[in-house]
């Protein structure tokens, strides 16, 4: 199914949500796993083999009932989990284990588990490398929704080093398609899906809700953590009402905090708190100005574009997000190998958080 013709391609944008925006978006096929729908298996913690609630579309399990970790302490990671080089050679998430892995081995395998003393930060330590001329306006280009229309997505890797790119953790083959982004030069984040405004969108399975138990956020925050390896953070797919909410913010940014992890706002919600929150957690963040494709239309993302060169030489930074429309790709296409010639510099999230 073409990205244009997907409810993901109009998911961010719920502050212009209206009646009639509503009634077109529900008309349309998702590209979301819907509940009941079987998808691979991802490794959970060590202490537990459930699957979260809400991933098979089984009724929810209490939170007291899911399995968390034993301690809420510093968990170590085996260093060569958060290596700053990515391999070649990633193989696919989904492939078959002849054997279920060992307790040691899954907890090894965790990405972003809380650090031990003295670690490197993920967000440092998976930061994709750039050199940034002093006083020269910086650009950072985000790619949401990625891993689940694979053309799109390998047309989104080919983009210049380095557009950060932000993969859904419930498309499939997320460590191949992730391994290959990061080989080609650019950051990753996990586009972690929160509960909108209104009953008409789906965030897909597993998402973070805002009237559940804090244990059953960290469950599922849990889940979406280890999908794939590699990233430096997260940012939020859809979240109109779980960014506005502090007390489930507050949950999740003692998470990022304490796995060393950054948060880039998609600011979704004219309300929204979440980088406010995460800031207050000490967790380094930054806000999205900038949608590009709003209006998926080539000639209003360019406009967009413009906007966002203005914001940059005003400001000295600005923040893009994008999507994987056709028209989206073409522009930046386009647009990108302009950036030195206009005295501007291209720099994935890390550089930009605050």
């Amino acid at each position: 199914m073409p990205y244009a013709a997907s409810r993901e391609a109009f998911s961010e944008f719920e502050p212009e949500r209206g009646p009639s925006f509503s009634a077109k978006v529900a008309a349309l096929p998702t590209l979301g796993v819907k509940p009941g729908t079987v998808v691979e298996t991802p490794h959970l913690p060590a202490t537990g083999s459930a699957v979260p609630p809400g991933l098979t579309g089984q009724t929810p399990v209490p939170a007291a009932q899911v399995p968390l970790p034993a301690s809420n302490g510093p968990q170590a990671v085996a260093p060569a989990t958060l290596s700053a080089a990515p391999s070649p050679a990633v193989p696919s998430s989904s492939a078959p284990s002849s054997s279920a892995p060992s307790s040691s081995a899954q907890v090894a395998a965790l990405p972003g588990r809380a650090l031990a003393p003295g670690e490197l930060p993920a967000w440092k330590k998976n930061a994709a490398a750039v050199s940034l001329a002093a006083g020269v306006p910086v650009i950072g280009i985000v790619i949401d929704d990625l891993g689940i229309d694979r053309r799109r997505t390998a047309r989104a890797m080919r983009l210049p080093a380095p557009v950060t790119l932000a993969f859904l953790p419930y498309a499939r083959h997320l460590a191949e398609q992730a391994g290959r982004a990061r080989a080609g030069g650019h950051e990753i984040l996990v586009h972690v899906p929160m509960e909108p405004e209104g009953a008409g969108a789906d965030p897909g399975p597993n998402p973070l809700l805002a009237g559940l138990p804090a244990a059953e956020l960290r469950v599922r925050l849990d889940w979406m953590l280890t999908r794939f390896p590699g990233y430096v953070g997260i940012n939020n797919h859809m979240g109109s009402k779980f960014t506005s909410d502090t007390g489930a913010m507050d949950v999740i940014a003692a998470e990022l905090k304490a796995r060393g992890l950054l948060f880039l706002d998609s600011r979704t919600a004219k309300g929204a708190i979440a980088y406010e929150r995460a800031r207050a957690a000490g967790v380094p963040a930054a806000v999205r100005q900038v949608f590009l494709d709003r209006d998926p239309a080539r000639k209003a993302i360019d406009a967009e574009l413009a906007r966002l060169e203005a914001l940059a030489r005003k400001q000295g930074h600005a923040i893009a997000i994008g999507h994987p429309h056709d028209a989206t790709l073409d522009a930046l296409e386009a647009w990108l190998p302009t950036l030195a010639a206009k005295g501007l510099q291209l720099a994935p999230v890390s550089a930009l958080v605050r």
